[in-house]
This record gives structure tokens, sequence and C-alpha cells, in this order.
């Protein structure tokens, strides 16, 4: 409802395969999400992301940690204004709420409630870093 909202918080977010595994008749899910980012016109939306290297990494619906980086880098590629927050935090929004606050101001960044509206724009430091990496560093030598 970009019409509606053009902030947006996710915590742990959910872009994995949970809907389709629940209801095979509906295939749509939280996977599509990079996806539809890639294909769809942007939107006018800032975004805000937190995740960590422990979250539920290993279930029946993917892992939410690699999820969350790719729609990470989805972002990225599109051109959205985000920021995603990445630590070694579990399943809980302990991560998100240790990194709120001083996110927070960024997330606000240029408001101006006399504004009817405001563009969105990926910052200049965000468009010079590399897509989001992911090291193997729990694989033993006979894997």
């Amino acid at each position: 409802m970009p019409g509606e909202f053009s902030r947006v918080i996710s915590w742990i977010g959910t872009f994995t395969s949970v809907q389709w595994k629940e209801d095979p008749n509906n295939p749509d899910g939280g996977q599509d999400y990079p996806d539809k980012v890639l294909r769809e016109p942007k939107r006018n939306i800032r975004v805000w992301l937190a995740d960590g290297s422990e979250d539920m990494e290993r279930n029946d619906y993917g892992s939410w940690p690699l999820a969350n980086i790719r729609f990470a880098n989805a972002l990225k590629l599109a051109g959205y204004d985000f920021h995603f927050s990445f630590s070694k935090g579990s399943h809980n929004s302990a991560h998100g709420a240790a990194s709120f606050r001083p996110r927070w101001c960024g997330f606000w960044r240029d408001y101006d409630p006399a504004k009817t509206g405001q563009t969105y724009e990926m910052e200049p430091s965000e468009k010079a870093k590399p897509l989001f990496r992911v090291s193997i560093t729990n694989r033993e030598a006979n894997d």
C-alpha cells in the first residue's frame, strides 16, 4: 500500500515460502518479494530491514537470513532508499530493537511536516557499496 505508507520497517522479515508450504493452491508468498521488487515499477518508499545470521536458518520454509539478504540485494539493485542491519541475532526482535533508535533518525531524515510529499533516493554512500555477501564459515573441511 505505497499510497498509504512511505516508510517500511521489517524486523526478521518472512521472505520465505511459508504461504506456499501452508497452502500449495496459493503459491504467492514472501519468497516472491525480491523478484517483485526487481520486475515491478519502483515505489516511492524508504525501507529498513533487520535480521540476524542465527535467525531460523534451517526449516521447511527456507532460510530467513538468506531470504533477507536476497531481499536487501533486490532493493539495492532496484535503487531503493533502504538500510539493512544484519548481525548475529536469532529469530526475535532484540537485534532490531537494539539498533532501532540510531536508525530511527536516518529513517526520518529530511522529514518536513509542511511537505505534502517526498521522493526517496538511495544514499550515495549505499550506492558505492557492493551487494551483500555471505561467507561460509561453519563448514567442516570434509564437507
